[in-house]
């Protein structure tokens, strides 16, 4: 497959002459082959959609109407939380309706910092859900990315899944040239990069068996919470870059309401939960 869609990639940029690749389907939800396509000398600029799959034909239906209409479409940036969010408040009552022991802090972003510089996991449900499969740091499970061996434990006790099944990291984007030795944004948590022996000696535990890993890069600008909570860590742990993987148990949805976040925090060997400021 790799093989066939960089034969197509290379001769559409050939016949077109453009050196900018956008992909969209099932297909480019495949990291690493994305990593490929943006490393071909012919590639200057590569944008993968995030919604790729089946749940991006409604954004695909609605980009076709406007340019039908005479609106100049370009590739989406920034967030993609678009979807419902509840406050404090809200979420204070979820947690007296269920009795819920838990503690309200004024930043949050510290608190949990404190908890990942000791290497607890802890589940993360800020603000408004995202769209795509991607946890992009509003429904995520975070955790230190070291030492090798938290991959193999979230594997098997949280996700209850093989142990070799690779994880992905969110730094900010100010960290992008240490550690992945560029500092192109790679937002969506899409497209795989060959690692740097810096970076592999910072999070081990997200480096994938051929080097390369599935960045996500965060600025203040798209979503400030989460940018803070890495900025936070890095105070522990001397890097602004933690392990990323979504926050559900096997078999399940990425969690979507407070209750959704209970649930799964209920069943998983997780050490915290983080529910809005609580």
């Amino acid at each position: 497959m790799e093989r066939s869609v960089v034969a197509m990639a290379r001769r559409l940029l050939r016949e077109t002459g453009q050196d900018t690749l956008l992909v969209a389907g099932g297909v480019g939800f495949n990291a690493t082959l994305n990593g490929k396509l943006a490393r071909l000398p012919e590639v200057r600029d590569l944008f993968v959609q995030p919604l790729a799959g089946d749940q991006g034909v409604s954004l695909g239906a609605a980009g076709w109407v406007a340019a039908q209409h005479g609106e100049h479409i370009t590739p989406m940036t920034g967030t993609l939380a678009w979807g419902e969010q509840w406050d404090a408040d809200a979420v204070r009552r979820v947690l007296h309706k269920q009795g819920v022991r838990h503690t309200e802090h004024e930043d949050i972003a510290d608190a949990v910092a404190g908890l990942l510089g000791r290497g607890e996991i802890v589940g993360w449900h800020q603000g408004r859900g995202e769209g795509g499969p991607r946890a992009l740091g509003h429904r995520s499970i975070v955790t230190a990315p070291f030492p090798v061996a938290k991959r193999d434990r979230i594997n098997l006790t949280v996700k209850d899944r093989e142990w070799w099944r690779p994880f992905a990291p969110s730094m900010q984007l100010e960290e992008a040239p240490t550690l992945l030795g560029d500092g192109t944004p790679l937002p969506y948590m899409i497209v795989t990069a060959p690692v740097p022996d810096a970076g592999r000696a910072a999070m081990p535990a997200v480096i994938h068996v051929d080097g390369t890993t599935r960045p996500q890069t965060v600025t203040a600008e798209d979503d400030p919470l989460y940018h803070r909570l890495l900025g936070r860590v890095a105070e522990h742990t001397g890097h602004a870059v933690v392990l990323n993987t979504s926050f559900n148990g096997r078999d399940e949805p990425v969690v979507w309401t407070p209750a959704d976040a209970l649930a799964t925090f209920a069943r998983s060997p997780l050490d915290a939960l983080a529910l809005g400021p609580f």
